[in-house]
């Protein structure tokens, strides 16, 4: 279990500065640290569990209407 790189946290909350992503990574329920100098620290494994605690008590139906 590594820690998203610096490219990974931009891409993911699409800002470079620590604070900014701080406030998405906490409006998305995503676990994090930050270290000694402020860097954020969080792994995939935190991003997939809010992404998949968000969509818990959530139904799908599929459109099936493409396949007439």
């Amino acid at each position: 279990m590594g820690f998203l790189t610096k490219n990974d946290l931009k891409e993911l909350t699409g800002y470079s500065s620590n604070n900014k992503a701080i406030e998405v990574l906490v409006r998305q329920g995503i676990g994090f640290v930050t270290d000694v100098n402020g860097n954020i620290k969080t792994t995939w494994e935190a991003v997939n569990a809010a992404l998949i605690n968000s969509h818990e008590g959530r139904t799908f139906t599929p459109n099936f209407s493409h396949l007439e």
